[in-house]
């Protein structure tokens, strides 16, 4: 009586055999609610992982040098290009957060013959940054979305001549991003978006000397005890030991997704490694020996640079290029001349042009139909 049953067991046995491994992987997932096939985030394409990285041309002029401003600000001409490279990969992404490597690699050419070069027309590398940069969006699918940035650890790395040569090692940090988008006129093309951000950040300064000292330079100084030496110490001003950044920033989208502006005021202080007492002397009128450090004493060593940077960019052919007209004034807050600076205008204001390819859009726009063609065949 057991015929029957027993036949069609061995026959369910037998499909159940002759059912490749993977097929029923793929029943077994289904069942769970999972496919094979779609995972439940797709992996981004290569280029992807690349999203943001630019490539940019900058060209920037002193205000004086173009004779706009207040008669006679400076004698010291200033035009140069700059080049940057501003990579990023992102290593991980979920959701409304993510995880990436980021960099800026400079170069400088400068035109005319200003003190910040040794030889006429000479380029430059400047300092690199890398970092790690953690970002988190809240209400993503909202409007009016908040990112928040951290980037930690944060590196500056003396990659140019100058950094290197004076005893610079490494700048080690972080820094945060607060960007705020405000709604405005929603549904308009025409100003749809504000926004209000805050920039902090914070630098520790490891260097090899005090001071910035050249091994291979040999120049006469007078020590503390009056007699005339030679040593390879640049200049008189130790480096900075603690350097922050506070800054503002108000920006728009004056025309949606084409002309955008922002503004961003704000200072950077910073505070010099403390001199020895053995370290100050005045050849005129002999040596000093400074006091130690006293309660107070430390907060005369504070110097601060106001920052300043306004410009207007346009979004040119489908997001591949940038193009920015801005204005810059970096400057110390207290002059040469013990007096206090503007914030808003110095010997330093500059105007700049600048030219910003999205690599990765760019990539895009030539691999995309080279891609459907081979999709096709």
């Amino acid at each position: 009586m057991f015929g029957r049953p027993l036949g069609a067991l061995a026959l369910l046995g037998a499909v159940v055999l002759t059912v490749p491994r993977s097929a029923r992987a793929q029943a077994a997932t289904a069942d769970a609610g999972v496919s094979d096939n779609v995972a439940a985030e797709p992996a981004p394409p290569p280029e992807a992982k690349w999203r943001g990285t630019t490539f940019l041309l900058q060209q920037r002029v002193g205000l004086d040098t173009v004779g706009v401003g207040q008669d006679y600000q400076s004698r010291n001409p200033f035009y140069d290009i700059g080049v940057y490279l501003r990579p990023r990969f992102f290593l991980w992404e979920r959701g409304p957060m993510s995880l990436s490597v980021r960099g800026q690699f400079l170069g400088s050419y400068e035109v005319t013959n200003s003190d910040s070069t040794t030889d006429k027309n000479e380029f430059l590398i400047e300092d690199s940054l890398l970092g790690l940069q953690t970002d988190y969006t809240f209400q993503k699918a909202t409007d009016h979305p908040t990112l928040v940035t951290v980037q930690l650890p944060r590196l500056g790395l003396p990659t140019s001549k100058a950094s290197r040569n004076v005893g610079k090692i490494l700048d080690l940090g972080l820094r945060v991003l607060v960007d705020h988008t405000v709604p405005l006129r929603k549904d308009s093309r025409v100003l749809p978006t504000g926004r209000i951000a805050a920039r902090l950040g914070y630098m520790y300064g490891f260097v090899s000397n005090t001071t910035p000292t050249n091994d291979d330079l040999q120049q006469v100084n007078q020590s503390v005890d009056g007699h005339l030496v030679d040593n390879g110490q640049v200049g008189g001003a130790a480096f900075a030991q603690h350097m922050g950044v506070i800054r503002g920033i108000i920006g728009a989208d004056i025309v949606r997704d084409v002309v955008n502006f922002a503004f961003e005021l704000g200072v950077d202080p910073a505070l010099p490694y403390g001199l020895a007492s053995d370290m100050v002397c005045n050849t005129p009128t002999g040596c000093f020996d400074p006091p130690p450090d006293q309660p107070g004493v430390s907060d005369q060593r504070l110097t601060v640079t106001s920052y300043l940077d306004a410009y207007v960019t346009g979004v040119l052919f489908d997001g591949i290029l940038d193009v920015s007209l801005g204005y810059e004034n970096i400057t110390g807050q207290i002059g040469d001349d013990g007096q206090r600076r503007n914030p808003f205008y110095s010997p330093y204001a500059k105007l700049y042009l600048s030219l910003e390819a999205h690599l990765e859009t760019l990539y895009g726009a030539f691999a995309g139909p080279r891609r459907r063609d081979v999709a096709a065949r």
